[in-house]
């Protein structure tokens, strides 16, 4: 079946008959050029974040990032324009989105996310995308694709996505321009455990070197089983630390709080999830001297 596929995916792309994409890329995304460490994940913003469809998800995106470039080419074989304004370790185009990226599809449907390319430079480039053949993912290219694209102006890409069933996918494309390639990942997130935990747990104040306990009743609301850890650090401790929970499935948690001085205490409850997840319950309790 899989050979099938791969066979089909290298015969010439045209959309199925019919087919009508729902996804429209918004316009004066920023560009981030500086690295900035996200902010912890809660549960709350987990769960939205995965809840989001493939539509919605690119809708909310914001900003883009610069590409990562894998190879720069010599503009004396590849363009009679062998200068730019643009400085070399920025693209001569800007891909929007920077990841392309799919959730909450179903086996054997059709997917589209566009991939708009934007030439940065103050003349007319080219440009193309490399996909390497793949069962899952297709590149359609504009009718226009070899024609210079204008200052200033956008090519659009459309990638399509078949997915075979709820998992995880990961593929990539290579942009070439006149002057350099430049990789565009793709990431399909499949089926996720989501324990309902609270995001944040506080603790009444207590004396120093008293145990405090709190229970929580936690349930699985993803789609399928919830492989995790937990940790935090002391003054708080939790039980069970490593489990699976099946969906719809329910289970108690015990966290402890042990305070060994007075003051106010602030920890993170992380809990890892098997697909690479992170998520943080704040917890707080504070100690007073008897």
């Amino acid at each position: 079946m899989l050979a099938d596929r791969a066979r089909k995916s290298l015969l010439p792309l045209k959309l199925p008959e019919g087919f009508q994409s729902k996804v429209v890329a918004p316009r004066n995304a920023k560009l981030v050029t500086e690295e900035k460490k996200d902010a912890p994940l809660t549960p709350s913003a987990f769960l939205k974040e995965i809840s989001l469809t493939t539509e919605q998800r690119l809708a909310s995106t914001h900003e883009v990032h610069l590409p990562r470039i894998i190879q720069l080419l010599d503009m004396n074989e590849t363009s009679h324009q062998k200068f730019s304004s643009v400085d070399l370790d920025r693209t001569l185009f800007q891909p929007f989105p920077s990841e392309v990226v799919f959730q909450n599809y179903a086996s054997c449907e059709l997917y589209e996310v566009p991939l708009i390319l934007r030439n940065n430079d103050k003349i007319p480039r080219l440009v193309k995308i490399v996909c390497e053949s793949s069962p899952y993912f297709r590149v359609i290219s504009p009718n226009d694709v070899c024609n210079k694209v204008a200052p200033g102006m956008p090519s659009t890409f459309r990638i399509l996505f078949t997915p075979e069933e709820n998992k995880d996918y990961f593929h990539e494309l290579t942009c070439i321009t006149e002057r350099e390639k430049f990789i565009v990942p793709i990431r399909a997130i499949g089926a996720r455990g989501i324990l309902d935990f609270p995001d944040q747990l506080n603790f009444s104040t207590s004396p120093v070197k008293n145990n405090t306990q709190k229970t929580l009743l936690v349930r699985n609301i993803g789609n399928r089983e919830a492989y995790y850890q937990i940790t935090t650090q002391r003054p708080f401790s939790v039980k069970p630390s490593i489990g699976t929970l099946g969906v719809n499935e329910t289970t108690q948690f015990t966290i402890d709080f042990y305070p060994e001085k007075s003051g106010n205490h602030c920890e993170d409850l992380v809990i890892h999830y098997d697909t690479g997840e992170d998520i943080h319950v704040s917890l707080y309790g504070a100690a007073t001297d008897v």
